[in-house]
Order: structure tokens, then C-alpha cells, then sequence
């Protein structure tokens, strides 16, 4: 009799020790789990933001028409199309609607406006445009994955660490953005390694994008990013409030 009540024991006590070490193999997963998601976000999201403010601004035809408003450009150029229609035409375009084939009247000449170099360096831009979307909905996915590894194991430490390391990464991120966006040099580098194409003379996207639309959009997109970084930064902050010991009783 004695003998098969320590046998029980035995086997109860070989069972729960089995079940603590199960519990603890699976505390450790969702750690490293966790962990890795806090850095997948912090890495991610700063690009994500990026990439899909600079889809919105440049697929939309408003910053168009602002950059043609400030350069004057229908009496610069003597164009007897508006800006508004030129500023469609070009967001048409970023949509796959037309083909840049613009016959007006373009410095007192009637011609198509767009140059075989034009029509390049755009379709190359177009196409790096349409990656750094499908790049940017796969990042959003990722995030909002992360996110749900985080909120429902309760992760409140590495929430709030992750919010925090992204202020600083997103820093990094926009001032090199600004500087391959916003400076010409380096964008024109750029332009030639990524769509191995420099503009010549005679080429028009360069008098009708000159370099104040470009630093506009560099302004914005690091502008935005930022502030919804610290947006996310202070939400989060205050959503994951650690209780200390005795708070309850204050």
C-alpha cells in the first residue's frame, strides 16, 4: 500500500515537472518571439512610413499643381495646357493611365512635351514607385503582426522600448532620405546608378520638376514621419503604464 502511494507520488511529480518545463520552453519562445517582433517593428516602421508617404505625395496630382503654381510654370514654358491638367496628366501617368505622349505647345513649339530621356527616367521612377508600395503594404502587414505578438502576450517592457528605439531610427532614416531626396548632387548620382540616365538640355522633366518639388517632398515625408513616430511614442507610453508595487493603495 505504501509502496503504490509513492509510486503515485512519483508520477505526479514527474508529470508536473514535464507540464513546468512545457511552461517554461513556451515563456522563453514567446520572449524571443516577442523580442525579435520589437526589433522587426523598430526597423520597419520608419521604412514603412516613408514609403508610403512618398506613394501618397507623389501619386496624387496637388503637389503637381503647387510646383507648376510656384514656377510659373505655363508662362515660363508658353504651354498651352494648364497646370492643373499637366499636374493629372503626370499623377495619370504614376497610375498606369497614359503613356506620356503630351502633344501641345511647349516653349512656343508644338511637340510632345516628354523627350525619349523624359519618358525613361519617368517609367524607371513609375516602376521603383510601384515596388516601395507592394514593399510598403507587406511592411504594413509585418507591423501589424508584430503588433499582435506584442498587445497579446502583454508585452508592455518591449512595446514601450521598441516605440522609444524608433525615434532615433526614424532620424536616421529621414536624414538620409532628405540627403538622397532633397540634395541635387546626390540625387543625380543616384539617378544615374539606379535608372542609368542623366538629364541633358534637352530633356523637359527638369523644367517641370526643378528641385524646390523635390525638397518639398523630402520636407514632408520627414516632417509626417516624425510626428508620427512620436505619436506612436506617446500613445503607447501611456497605454503600457507599469503599475508599481503599493501604486494601488496611493
Amino acid at each position: 500500500m505504501g509502496y503504490s502511494r509513492r509510486v503515485r507520488k512519483n508520477i505526479y511529480k514527474n508529470i508536473i515537472g514535464l507540464t513546468e518545463d512545457r511552461i517554461d520552453k513556451a515563456d522563453v519562445a514567446i520572449t524571443v518571439l516577442s523580442r525579435l517582433s520589437g526589433v522587426l517593428i523598430a526597423i520597419i516602421l520608419p521604412l514603412f512610413l516613408i514609403s508610403a508617404i512618398t506613394n501618397v505625395l507623389v501619386r496624387i496630382p496637388d503637389m503637381y499643381t503647387y510646383e507648376f503654381t510656384q514656377s510659373n510654370l505655363h508662362t515660363e514654358m508658353r504651354m498651352d495646357i494648364s497646370d492643373d491638367n499637366l499636374a493629372e496628366y503626370f499623377s495619370d501617368f504614376i497610375a498606369h493611365k497614359n503613356d506620356l505622349s503630351l502633344n501641345t505647345a511647349f516653349q512656343g513649339v508644338e511637340r510632345n512635351v516628354f523627350t525619349v530621356g523624359d519618358i525613361h527616367i519617368l517609367t524607371k521612377a513609375r516602376y521603383a514607385l510601384d515596388v516601395s508600395l507592394i514593399a510598403a503594404i507587406i511592411m504594413f502587414i509585418l507591423l501589424v503582426l508584430c503588433s499582435l505578438m506584442l498587445f497579446v502576450n502583454n508585452q508592455k517592457k518591449i512595446l514601450r522600448y521598441t516605440s522609444a528605439a524608433c525615434i532615433p531610427i526614424t532620424l536616421c532614416y529621414v536624414a538620409a532620405y532628405v540627403a538622397l531626396i532633397a540634395y541635387t548632387p546626390i540625387r543625380d548620382r543616384l539617378q544615374l546608378y539606379v535608372f542609368r540616365y542623366s538629364f541633358t538640355g534637352d530633356d523637359s522633366i527638369p523644367l517641370l520638376l526643378t528641385d524646390n518639388f523635390y525638397r518639398l517632398i523630402a520636407a514632408i515625408v520627414a516632417i509626417a514621419s516624425l510626428i508620427i513616430v512620436l505619436f506612436i511614442r506617446s500613445f503607447i507610453k501611456k497605454r503600457t503604464v507599469v503599475k508599481r508595487m503599493f501604486d494601488d493603495l496611493i
